[in-house]
């Protein structure tokens, strides 16, 4: 949640997240170790901000809202990290629209009121 919210991401970037973060699990699921998953979801959030947003989301943006999380995180290490991500989704975003709807309706399930659902047209800023 911390990292989710530090990163001012919405539901559906959540979404995003999620399947990611399957998708991740189903191609090299032994690859999250308890050493690796804080940086790997670190990772996921900060690609479904970017994946999502029309506003740039720079790296040093990114690393300085999570930096007291993180110790000794530094962008080149974030980047790092994320290409890494990408290399083992074969640089592949998932886009079966079935998983998508799942992943949606889990969250309305969880309570997380539709409107939260839908990307805003509005170019969003940066900071929360």
């Amino acid at each position: 949640r911390a990292i989710v919210a530090r990163l001012c991401l919405e539901a559906h970037e959540v979404v995003i997240v999620m399947v990611l973060l399957e998708a991740l699990l189903a191609k090299h699921g032994p690859i999250l170790q308890l050493y690796s998953a804080r940086p790997l979801l670190l990772a996921i959030c900060i690609l479904a901000r970017k994946l999502t947003r029309e506003a740039s989301a720079p790296m040093t943006a990114c690393v300085g809202a999570v930096d007291d999380l993180f110790t000794g995180l530094t962008p080149l290490l974030g980047a790092r990290i994320e290409r890494q991500l990408l290399e083992y989704l074969d640089w592949r975003i998932p886009n079966d629209p079935g998983v998508y709807k799942r992943h949606t309706l889990a969250l309305l399930a969880r309570g997380t009121p539709p409107h939260m659902l839908l990307p805003s047209i509005a170019d969003v800023p940066w900071v929360c």
